[in-house]
């Protein structure tokens, strides 16, 4: 966690050189200190981060955390 962002990273063993290990984020959960509430985002093929389509309001850390481990889209973990 750096500041009032939190990266979620997938760790895994590289697939041609199983000595390297790749660390892939997936997930970022920001909280907005303004609105005191936590907001999804996921990284798409560009590289960049873009907000989750989830109209719920995270007024937790746990909260967010368990709209990533759902992935209800596929967009974190395929």
């Amino acid at each position: 966690m750096v500041g009032q962002t939190v990266d979620i990273f997938e760790i895994r063993p590289d697939w041609q050189d199983q000595s390297i290990t790749m660390h892939m984020p997936v997930a970022r959960v920001k909280f907005v200190r303004t609105q005191q509430r936590w907001l999804v985002y996921w990284m798409r093929r560009d590289l960049k981060w873009h907000a989750y389509e989830e109209p719920q309001v995270h007024s937790t850390l746990q909260s967010a955390l368990k709209t990533v481990d759902a992935d209800a889209f596929g967009c974190f973990f395929g």
